[in-house]
């Protein structure tokens, strides 16, 4: 059983799709070519992968439990493409980067405009995904680089923390803790706390503290985004622990932070795939954000 790229492709787009005329236009194909390709795909592995309901197409159990693999290949194939066209062209390139909405916000644009101004013919892409999302895509291969924080485990990945932070507790100026030099995790429970998502890597950190000291961590308020966050504390909704870096592009005079005791720390991290070295471009990349990185260290100590 030898299935081609090109049978791959047009199974990977076919579970992402309803439709073969939708697929056969993205891939610049015929429809009846998709039709044959998925037919012939099924006959090989002798399993059935789409049924088809007035007219649109379903992925089957088996199709689904076979993406997770695909995935891996088609990651593997997109690396060694963006490995090929560097090697051809060692100025110009490609970097991918997928990086926590934070993250990609307050440290990514500064190097990225000025990498570049340096290197003018390099493409830059950045996604921004969950914790979750970005370690699976540097392992399949689908991005060069991941940011994220280091609260999230990653042991098929190499990883590199940048700097640490103590995480701080943001509210609203005229708000009875803003008057305290620092904030004591007891005295946040008197008072209403938004929060990341308990079940998210840095959500399930702050828990973890609470825990260590006895305390209950249960949040009135909850979200996925630093920005919803922020604008729930500035508000008046409540008060709330967030990286101190969250800060840097969040000047508003409606929020203020303070000191968290104990210390929550959290360290920005660089993460690569374990087995695959970086493109000559992408190592020019991480460099450059590394000497960035060391200059933002000097403002946001533990």
């Amino acid at each position: 059983m030898d299935l081609s790229f090109r049978q791959l492709a047009v199974l990977r787009e076919l579970m992402t799709s309803d439709t073969a005329t939708s697929v056969a236009r993205k891939l610049n194909l015929s429809q009846p070519g998709v039709s044959k390709l998925l037919r012939q795909t099924e006959e090989q592995l002798g399993l059935r992968l789409f049924e088809r309901i007035k007219g649109r197409l379903y992925p089957t159990p088996e199709a689904t439990l076979l993406m997770a693999e695909l995935e891996k290949v088609m990651g593997a194939a997109e690396a060694f493409d963006r490995l090929a066209g560097d090697l051809r062209d060692t100025v110009a390139g490609r970097i991918s980067i997928a990086a926590l909405p934070t993250l990609a916000n307050v440290f990514l644009p500064s190097v990225v405009t000025e990498f570049q101004r340096r290197h003018p013919t390099v493409r830059i892409a950045v996604d921004v995904l969950p914790s979750l999302r970005i370690v699976d895509q540097v392992n399949d291969g689908h991005v060069d680089i991941g940011l994220l924080g280091d609260s999230t485990e990653m042991p098929t990945n190499k990883s590199e923390d940048l700097f640490e932070c103590a995480s701080v507790c943001i509210m609203r100026p005229d708000h009875p803790l803003a008057e305290r030099s620092h904030v004591e995790l007891e005295d946040m429970l008197q008072h209403v706390i938004v929060s990341y998502f308990i079940k998210s890597p840095y959500g399930e950190r702050i828990a973890k503290t609470f825990s260590e000291a006895g305390l209950d961590y249960n949040p009135q308020i909850e979200a996925g985004a630093s920005t919803t966050i922020c604008a729930m504390v500035e508000s008046g909704a409540g008060i709330a622990i967030v990286e101190p870096y969250l800060l840097y592009n969040h000047t508003s005079p409606n929020v203020v932070a303070r000191p968290v005791r104990p210390v929550i720390p959290i360290r920005p991290r660089l993460i690569y795939p374990r087995f695959r070295p970086l493109t000559m471009t992408a190592r020019r990349f991480v460099s450059m954000f590394k000497q960035a990185m060391e200059e933002k260290a000097r403002d946001c100590g533990p």
